[in-house]
């Protein structure tokens, strides 16, 4: 069961409106970061039920953080949705996040139906 989520996005407009579609997805524990390195840090003390991560952020990507997660014990298997409108920039990377069976890769913009689709795939046994 999803009770906690987090949002890595360096813009404010995005973090209001997926934590709008989490609430409607009755997901109302949601922390939200705008800094990789920060989001890195909090994640690794204390890891929510899943994380929505945008790519393209300044300093660390989220690539880098996701990479970074995938190297710690307790965040190994987190689910982690990668989401992106620069699909086409992470095209390197692309078959390594399909390959994680805990990351899924959601292209921005996208529907509340996309988003309740992806955590149907990354936790199946959630109430929504």
């Amino acid at each position: 069961m999803i009770k906690s989520v987090a949002v890595v996005d360096d813009s404010s407009e995005f973090q209001q409106l997926a934590k709008v579609m989490f609430s409607y997805l009755g997901i109302d524990n949601v922390k939200q970061w705008n800094s990789s390195a920060e989001a890195l840090s909090g994640l690794l003390q204390s890891p929510p039920d899943i994380v929505l991560l945008d790519v393209m952020m300044a300093g660390m990507t989220g690539l880098d953080v996701w990479m970074q997660l995938r190297t710690h014990p307790n965040t190994m298997a987190l689910p982690v949705i990668v989401c992106t409108a620069a699909v086409n920039r992470i095209v390197e990377h692309e078959q390594r996040l399909e390959r994680d069976e805990h990351t899924l890769l959601l292209p921005k913009p996208f529907t509340l139906d996309d988003l309740r689709h992806s955590l149907d795939t990354l936790a199946p046994h959630w109430k929504h």
